[in-house]
């Protein structure tokens, strides 16, 4: 018979994403079999510190695992514990908001097959909604609606477990979702933010104006006689002497 003892401790975390076994053992290297209550096995070995986990299939919600653990070829030393799963009861979370005139009851669950029930007052019956894909509903109110006269359930259809909630007011629970940055978006940003500056650059060098240059020489022109003749004396009659031009501006004449 073996002396060694494994000393074996496990539990379950069950949420949203599923059912996970974490454990631990008094050894390292020690191996655990896991037993689901659908008939699938896992086997695992505990690390350095004699720590373990691992993750129920998808669809196990219910139902007895079995955890074994023993050293390597020691089966004397094999130790067993049965887990219970135990689904926690949904979470349910909703506000009355007004948009585009309209007033509405915004809510979310966190967890599939739920089943949620609005009353809106004690006497009349109660409105069932369909919760999509994201574990999110909506509901039109009447306008005058208060919080205090909203009632909403939740109930799980696996469980049966329910879940209330107390409404506020508040702003629109849904959020945009913003797609995580890769190298490649992050390159791309890079190209263009200088593909638009070397634009900038080029539009800028072509209004900058261009140092003096002499103009090139051109063939003489012919001037007519007549305008060489009448040109000084027209230039001369034209303009004031300076006295006379002083009091024309003084006196506006």
């Amino acid at each position: 018979m073996s002396e060694t003892k494994v000393n074996l401790v496990a539990s379950t975390l069950t949420n949203s994403l599923g059912t996970t076994v974490i454990g631990h053992v008094g050894v390292p290297a020690a191996v655990i079999n896991v037993k689901y209550p659908n008939g699938k096995y896992d086997t695992v070995v505990s690390d350095n510190q004699g720590d373990f986990v691992t993750k129920a299939p998808a669809g196990v919600i219910d139902g007895d695992i079995l955890v074994e653990a023993q050293l390597p070829g020691d089966v004397a030393s094999k130790e067993t514990v049965t887990l219970t799963i135990d689904i926690p009861a949904p979470v349910i979370t909703a506000i009355i908001s007004t948009q585009d005139n309209q007033r509405l009851l915004e809510g979310r669950v966190n967890q599939p097959d739920v089943d949620v029930t609005v009353k809106l007052n004690e006497e009349d019956d109660p409105v069932f909604l369909l919760v999509d894909n994201s574990h999110e509903f909506e509901l039109v109110l009447p306008e005058n609606t208060t919080p205090a006269q909203v009632e909403v359930i939740a109930k799980s259809r696996i469980t049966g477990k329910t879940a209330t909630t107390k409404v506020g007011l508040g702003v629109t629970t849904k959020t945009l979702v913003m797609p995580a940055l890769t190298d490649d978006m992050i390159a791309e940003y890079v190209a263009k933010e200088k593909e638009q500056q070397a634009v900038a650059q080029q539009a800028t060098a072509e209004q900058t104006p261009r140092p003096f240059e002499p103009a090139a020489e051109t063939a003489p022109v012919d001037i007519p006689e007549e305008v060489v003749d009448e040109a000084p004396t027209t230039r001369q009659q034209e303009k004031p002497s300076g006295i006379r031009g002083f009091f024309s501006k003084l006196f506006g004449k």
